[in-house]
């Protein structure tokens, strides 16, 4: 299970100004034997908005939902390139612009290259293993939902760990 979300503390300034955002991807497992879910890795980084940046995904600028689109993105980026097994995933999200833009399901008005590449990662992605999106409801005290958000506001500060080697 990936929890992902975004974070931008100037959101509101959105239109008129720059703002810092970030994303968070907190991903959960289940031990054999054990129905209980256990965080395993954290991941958070800020939305780069630089077409230079090591990390540049496509954001044309820093907004939440640059952030939650961002987030999915790591997450599927993650999948393709760090998580080694086949089995199935599935993503965890209180936004559903982005989950939908990821999907095809919305158009998007704005950041269309980083919607592009949203698409194009869940398209590599679905030819390693299944991948479902499921909505949870945002600040609802789900814990999944609270430690991505928690690591999104890292993000949105500037602070990143892309690596397992980094978050150990």
């Amino acid at each position: 299970r990936l929890y992902t979300d975004g974070s931008c503390p100037g959101n509101s300034k959105v239109n008129w100004k720059s703002c810092p955002a970030g994303w968070g991807i907190a991903i959960y497992t289940k031990q054999e034997n054990n129905t209980e879910r256990t965080l395993k890795l954290g991941f958070f980084g800020p939305v780069e908005t630089k077409h230079n940046a090591q990390y540049f995904l496509g954001a044309e600028f820093g907004s939440n939902n640059t952030g939650e689109l961002t987030a999915i993105c790591e997450g599927l980026q993650w999948l393709l390139e760090q998580e080694t097994t086949t089995y199935p995933a599935a993503f965890y999200y209180d936004s559903k612009y982005a989950a939908k833009t990821t999907t095809g399901e919305y158009k998007a008005e704005s950041n269309k290259y980083l919607a592009a590449k949203a698409r194009t990662l869940l398209q590599q992605a679905l030819n390693k293993r299944k991948i479902r999106f499921e909505h949870i409801k945002g600040h609802s005290n789900d814990k999944g939902n609270d430690a991505a958000d928690e690591l999104a506001n890292k993000g949105a500060e500037g602070q990143t760990c892309r690596t397992s080697e980094q978050w150990n």
